[in-house]
């Protein structure tokens, strides 16, 4: 699942209606999931800006 599946996931789940503690459990499960997934984008973006601003001060 992609992080845009995720949030559309939670959203549906918020809508139905289900156990409260089942729902409580299950979206913080997808959340947890779409937060890893988002610090590892972010992660791999601050290793690109690092190998750019490497790269551009050997050419400079």
């Amino acid at each position: 699942m992609n992080v845009f599946d995720i949030n559309n996931a939670i959203e549906e789940l918020e809508q139905k209606d289900l156990d409260p503690e089942v729902l409580v459990d299950t979206i913080e499960s997808l959340k947890l999931t779409r937060d890893q997934k988002l610090d590892g984008a972010a992660g791999l973006s601050d290793k690109y800006d690092s190998q750019i601003n490497w790269a551009k001060e050997r050419v400079t």
